[in-house]
């Protein structure tokens, strides 16, 4: 008998966990990658989703997300519309005067006169329709461009780190009547006005 041998405990000294163990749980073995996928397919084919159903939670979730864009609390907006950056962009051109605002103003006007033009066969009145459309067109292009420049340049002032795109973001914004924008504007603080300097 070799003395340095460690002597096996006896069956009563090993501890013994009584607690009930649940599937998955630490005191479970872990399923195998197969049992997994298997136990999945399982899930889904227990509850399957008909075309009707899946359009119905597409409608709700663009229901919910078009409620969630007209609300002015920044917590209750998409996440994707929550960016700091985002949220000071919104408030600039909110708080500024764009040309670019009125484009569907511009164009109603061109149309009923341009209609004008034709049933008097006018051609003058036409033609002086057309290019001062055009230029006030130009004008607003012009606007939104410079107006998005500052936008990204004051952007990049107070968040020098950022990763985030305002340029196109301003613009579109821009070019929305303010009735219609969504985000719908807010109760802007004085911190995020133009005439207020970082």
């Amino acid at each position: 008998m070799n003395p340095l041998k460690r002597k096996a405990p006896a069956p009563a000294d090993v501890l013994v966990d009584d607690r009930p163990t649940k599937a998955g749980g630490k005191n479970a073995p872990t399923p195998k990658q197969r049992e997994a996928r298997e136990a999945r397919a399982r899930q889904l084919k227990a509850k399957p989703q008909s075309r009707k159903a899946k359009s119905a939670a597409r409608r709700t979730a663009v229901e919910q997300t078009r409620e969630a864009l007209k609300s002015t609390d920044v917590t209750k907006l998409p996440k994707n519309e929550r960016e700091p950056e985002l949220i000071y962009t919104r408030d600039l051109v909110d708080t500024r005067r764009n040309l670019a605002g009125s484009v569907w103003i511009v164009a109603v006007i061109y149309f009923i006169g341009t209609t004008v033009a034709g049933s008097v066969r006018n051609n003058v009145f036409q033609t002086s329709i057309l290019f001062l459309s055009l230029f006030w067109f130009l004008a607003m292009i012009v606007d939104a461009y410079l107006m998005a420049r500052q936008v990204d340049s004051r952007v990049r002032g107070r968040f020098p780190n950022t990763t985030v795109r305002v340029k196109g973001y301003a613009a579109r914004r821009a070019f929305s009547l303010k009735r219609w924008r969504r985000p719908v504007p807010r109760e802007i603080p004085p911190g995020n006005r133009w005439a207020q300097k970082d």
